[in-house]
C-alpha cells in the first residue's frame, strides 16, 4: 500500500485531479438550475453551498441502511465534546473511532456495488467494442471513418457499416434518446434489426418504416432514436439517404458547407410514419458529415458549446484532406476545446469522402 501510495505522488498533477473529479461531481449529483447558481455566486460561497447540496443528493441516494448508518456516524462524531475529565477524553476518543469505521464501512459498501457495476459495464463495452465495424472500412470510390465514443462506460452512439451485397453497402448513425446501459441496449437491439432486414429491402424508404414498426411495437414508450441510414452504390457517387429525427449531415462542397434537409420523425415515437427517401450525388472530393448531437453540444470548462459555427469552420479548413485526417482533425479540436470539462454525451460522426476514380 505505501508504494501504491509513493508512485500515486510521483504522478503529480493532484490538485488538478481533484478539482476535476469535484467538477465531475457537480456534474453528475447536481442538476443544470444548482450548476447555474453555482456559476453567479463567490468561491466561498459556492464551495459552501455545493458541499451542502452534494451532501443531500448523497444522503438521498444512499440505501435506507446506509443513511441510518450515515446519521449514526455523524451524530457520534459531534455530539461527543472532550472535558478535562481523562475518562471523557477516552470516550471521545472511542466515539471517533466508531464514527470513521462507520464511515469507512458505507465507503466499502459504496465502493463493493460501483466495482460490481463497473465491471458489467467493463463487459458491456467489450461486446459493444465486438459489434462495431472497422474505422476505415473499405468500398470502391469512397474513403469511410467511422468514430464513436460513449461519455460513460457504454453508449447509446450507433455507428455501423455492412456490405447488403457486392454493389450495395448501408451507412448508420443512430443516437438513442438517452445515455448508459439502457441506452446501450437499445442501439444493440438497432444495429441487429437494421441488418436483419436490410437485405429484403431494396427501399430504405421501406426499410426504415419496417424498423419503426418493430420498436413501436417491442420498445419502450419513452424510449426512441434518432436515425441517419445511407446506401452507397458501387461505380456512383450517388448516395440514397433516410433522416429519421436526427441532425442533418453537412456536404462538404469546393466553395461551401451545405447542411442537408431535415428528416422525419424519429424511430420508435409512433407507428405508421412514412419516411422519406432523399437521393443527392457527391462528386470526386466532397464528403459528407454525419454526426451526433455529442459533437456540437460538447462543452468546455464553461459550459460553452462548440457549436455549429466552430464545426463549419474547421470542415472548410480541412476539406481537401482524406477521411481519416478530417476525423483527426475534428477529435484534435474538441479535444482542445473541451479541455478537462467532464464528457456529457456521447460523440459520433461518420465521414464519407467520394475518391476520384
Amino acid at each position: 500500500m505505501g508504494q501504491t501510495l509513493r508512485d500515486d505522488f510521483k504522478q503529480g498533477g493532484f490538485f488538478k485531479n481533484l478539482k476535476q473529479e469535484f467538477k465531475e461531481l457537480e456534474f453528475f449529483y447536481l442538476d443544470d438550475e444548482r450548476r447555474e447558481l453555482l456559476k453567479n455566486m463567490g468561491w466561498f460561497r459556492r464551495t459552501f453551498k455545493s458541499m451542502i447540496w452534494l451532501f443531500k443528493s448523497l444522503f438521498f441516494h444512499l440505501t435506507t441502511v446506509r443513511r441510518i448508518l450515515l446519521v449514526v456516524a455523524v451524530v457520534l462524531f459531534f455530539s461527543i465534546s472532550a472535558q478535562v475529565n481523562g475518562a471523557n477524553v477516552q470516550i471521545q476518543r472511542n466515539g471517533s473511532i466508531v464514527s470513521l469505521l462507520i464511515f469507512l464501512f458505507i465507503l466499502m459498501l459504496e465502493l463493493k456495488d460501483k466495482l460490481l457495476a463497473k465491471n458489467e459495464l467493463r463487459a458491456g463495452r467489450a461486446v459493444q467494442e465486438a459489434l462495431m465495424p472497422l474505422e476505415e472500412p473499405l468500398f470502391p470510390g469512397w474513403q469511410l471513418f467511422l468514430f464513436s465514443r460513449p461519455a460513460n462506460d457504454v453508449g447509446g452512439d450507433l455507428v455501423d457499416f455492412f456490405p447488403v451485397d457486392e454493389t450495395r453497402a448501408d451507412i448508420t448513425l443512430c443516437d438513442v434518446a438517452g445515455k448508459g446501459l439502457p441506452a446501450a441496449l437499445f442501439a444493440a437491439k438497432m444495429q441487429a434489426s437494421l441488418r436483419a432486414v436490410a437485405p429484403d429491402y431494396s427501399s430504405i424508404s421501406a426499410l426504415s418504416a419496417k424498423v419503426n414498426e418493430i420498436f413501436c411495437r417491442d420498445g419502450i414508450s419513452s424510449r426512441f432514436a434518432s436515425l441517419l441510414y445511407l446506401r452507397l452504390n458501387k461505380g456512383s457517387g450517388k448516395v440514397q439517404l433516410v433522416n429519421a429525427g436526427h441532425l442533418p449531415p453537412l456536404l462538404a462542397q469546393p466553395q461551401k458547407i451545405a447542411e442537408l434537409s431535415k428528416g422525419d420523425p424519429a424511430i420508435g415515437l409512433k407507428k405508421g410514419i412514412h419516411y422519406k427517401e432523399h437521393s443527392l450525388t457527391i462528386n470526386p472530393g466532397e464528403f459528407l458529415l454525419l454526426y451526433s448531437d455529442g459533437l456540437t453540444e460538447a462543452r468546455d470548462g464553461n459550459e460553452t458549446f462548440y457549436g455549429d459555427g466552430r464545426l463549419t469552420s474547421l470542415l472548410m479548413r480541412v476539406r481537401n484532406d482524406s477521411a481519416s485526417q478530417i476525423a483527426r482533425a475534428i477529435l484534435r479540436s474538441v479535444e482542445v476545446f473541451t479541455g478537462d470539462a467532464p464528457k456529457t454525451d456521447d460523440l459520433s460522426f461518420v465521414i464519407l469522402k467520394r475518391t476520384m476514380e
